[in-house]
């Protein structure tokens, strides 16, 4: 260490190890460390442009949207031609609604590095392709170029796949999305072996748990906050669902929060058993994570559909919470699992039509489980029948939470919040009839996944 002009200056291994440990402590989900590391390179190197990119990436994840556009406009100021930044930017932009601003950092990434198959994919997403797009041929002549990684090519089946949905050739619209999910589950190394024994080892926790009783009496659940949580298959509306209560004045849409499943882990739960002290530790440490988020709403909304494995600790941790379940119709779940691609890691059933059907049956044997196990814990929300009587059922939702109720609260497009999860770009029209019918232009590829699921 070196003392420079009164300025701390550290050796190029030194600051390469900081920033390596603030990667690290950002993959782990400890993100208020990782930001802090991230700073300290800063202050030491204020144009250390890959720094304000990861700096920019941790601050996304926190749900601070106009911080990391700064960051990454820091990051493209000192090197213009960082394509990973125009990719990171564009995610950050839609998120916040801005669309063609989206796009266009998209397509200068694409510009930058006509090979930046992240980016193209991402540009996928966003636009609509017409027959006779040029983008479409491009796209098939990268995918066919000799030395292409399997990543690169994974990211332009999905592309390519999108495409031809759009244009209406749904069969090579389909070849395209079963390789990149091929590509996916090998990438991810995923077997559905482990999903099953972790639902089974659920299941056998809460059997054995009768209750705290009385034993847990720190809880105050009059003066805190109140979650609201919403749960589900993924791509089973729970976004539109939030959307729609975040237009409520006493009510706060944080998105997908991963507080809770932190702070299980915390509290090592999932290797022990249930008792109250450690349910007190968790709710403990989600309402110390949500108090940090800057809302003064009575009311959170957080819509991890993921959550519904950890049914067991928020009846019990959060007494005072409502838990809104979504239900869609089979096919039309998976199937638009399918053909989504996850940044995150954690949902490698998607990759596979056998998995994605025999996931969804976990999941309904576990949902079962907890209706039977908390009686009239979870309010039923039929996805289908939610948009053919959008009013009525809306109605009965807010009656349900206990809040007022109001026709404006439909207007969705009106809705100015920062959307963070893959139906940003859905939410931001009001709601409309027959998605779930998308599943059927594809029905003659999907007989395994439709056979299986019957009786669904």
């Amino acid at each position: 260490m070196k003392i420079k002009n009164k300025k701390l200056t550290l050796s190029p291994e030194a600051v390469q190890n900081i920033s390596n440990l603030g990667i690290s402590l950002a993959q782990a989900g400890r993100l208020d460390e990782a930001i802090i590391k991230f700073r300290e390179i800063i202050k030491i190197n204020p144009k250390d442009f890959l720094t304000r990119n990861n700096m920019g990436n941790a601050v996304l994840e926190k749900g601070e949207i106009s911080l990391a556009i700064s960051n990454y406009k820091k990051a493209l100021a000192i090197k213009p031609d960082y394509d990973e930044a125009f990719v990171n930017m564009s995610t950050a932009l839609m998120r916040a609604g801005r669309r063609q601003e989206s796009i266009a950092s998209l397509e200068k990434a694409i510009k930058i590095r006509p090979d930046n198959t992240e980016a193209i994919r991402g540009l996928s997403i966003l636009k609509k392709y017409q027959k006779g797009d040029p983008q479409i041929n491009e796209m098939l002549n990268l995918i066919n170029r000799k030395g292409l990684l399997s990543l690169q090519k994974m990211h332009l089946s999905f592309a390519i796949g999108k495409a031809y949905e759009d244009i209406g050739m749904y069969g090579e619209s389909f070849s395209f999305y079963l390789e990149g999910n091929r590509l996916r589950k090998l990438e991810l190394n995923y077997n559905i072996q482990t999903d099953r024994s972790y639902f089974r080892k659920t299941k056998s926790r809460w059997s054995e748990f009768d209750g705290l009783g009385s034993e847990l009496k720190n809880i105050n659940s009059k003066k805190s906050k109140q979650p609201i949580f919403i749960i589900g298959m993924p791509r089973s509306g729970t976004t539109i669902v939030e959307q729609l209560l975040s237009n409520h004045p006493n009510i706060c849409g944080a998105g997908e929060l991963t507080f809770l499943n932190k702070a299980i882990v915390t509290a090592n739960l999932n290797d022990t058993q249930v008792n109250a002290k450690k349910i007190e530790s968790v709710r403990v440490d989600y309402m110390k994570a949500i108090s940090g988020l800057k809302y003064s709403e009575k009311y959170i909304v957080d819509k991890m559909p993921q959550n519904f494995l950890y049914i067991g600790y928020i009846v019990n941790a959060f007494p005072e919470a409502k838990i809104i379940m979504l239900e869609r119709d089979a096919r039309a779940t998976c199937w638009s699992n399918f053909k989504h691609y996850f940044a995150k890691k954690s949902l490698g059933y998607s990759y596979d039509l056998m998995d994605i059907s025999e996931y969804y049956k976990l999941y309904v044997d576990l949902m079962n489980f907890w209706n039977n196990k908390y009686p009239g814990y979870i309010y039923k929300l039929n996805y289908e029948r939610f948009v053919e009587n959008v009013e009525q059922e809306s109605q009965k939702l807010f009656e349900y939470l206990g809040v007022g109720w109001d026709r404006k609260f439909l207007e969705l497009d009106k809705n100015t919040r920062l959307v963070s999860t893959a139906s940003a770009l859905q939410v931001r029209k009001n709601i409309y009839k027959g998605s779930s019918d998308d599943w059927k232009r594809y029905a003659f590829f999907l007989n395994s996944m439709t056979d299986s699921l019957k009786e669904f």
